[in-house]
């Protein structure tokens, strides 16, 4: 089932920046391969039922959740990204140098009572650190803090908030000027 949270098109488009480490997908189909940092593993997006959990069956919505799976058995939840006032969309996934990965989130959000309508979004950095208790992602808080997190919308009819990050290209060029992908 192609998740209503990614792009129906199940096509993922992949392009090069510069350095030669930077690999992003957008587009995203349910899973990608993840072979940048492992050969033979892949990170696949799946929804939870918020509304089943919640005990109100009448609201659509659902978690996002970004489990990482390899063909040697290997597995562990990345993530997992909540309902914030609406369902999550992962937007886009970047790799670079075969251990890191960020994932743009972002929430739609329509709010008559704010008079706001508009995109709530935040960048998720992570490290995959192999160890002997087994592999895991780490989230870089600190590079995570220098993306921030934003609207991006009109408020009352207007232009009232741009966030700077909405894309691959965006994000690439933040990590470039923050020397991450040097």
């Amino acid at each position: 089932m192609v998740m209503k949270i990614l792009k129906k098109t199940g096509i993922a488009l992949v392009f090069l920046s510069l350095s030669p480490f930077v690999y992003a997908y957008s587009d995203l189909p349910d899973r990608i391969r993840a072979s940048q940092i492992k050969e033979g593993c892949y990170i696949t997006f799946l929804e939870e039922d918020y509304a089943r959990e919640q005990g109100d069956p009448s609201r659509p919505y659902y978690d996002a959740l970004m489990k990482w799976s390899c063909k040697n058995g290997e597995t562990t939840i990345i993530d997992r990204y909540d309902v914030e006032g609406a369902s999550p969309e992962i937007v886009t996934v970047l790799f670079w140098k075969k251990r890191s990965l960020a994932v743009l989130v972002k929430w739609s959000i329509n709010s008559h009572a704010a008079d706001f309508q508009g995109d709530f979004y935040k960048v998720y950095v992570y490290r995959y650190v192999p160890s002997k208790a087994g592999n895991q992602f780490r989230k870089e808080e600190g590079v995570m803090k220098k993306f921030g997190e934003g609207w991006d919308g009109e408020w009352v009819g207007k232009n009232a908030v741009r966030y700077d990050f909405k894309d691959a290209a965006s994000i690439k060029k933040r990590l470039n000027e923050l020397g991450y992908l040097k």
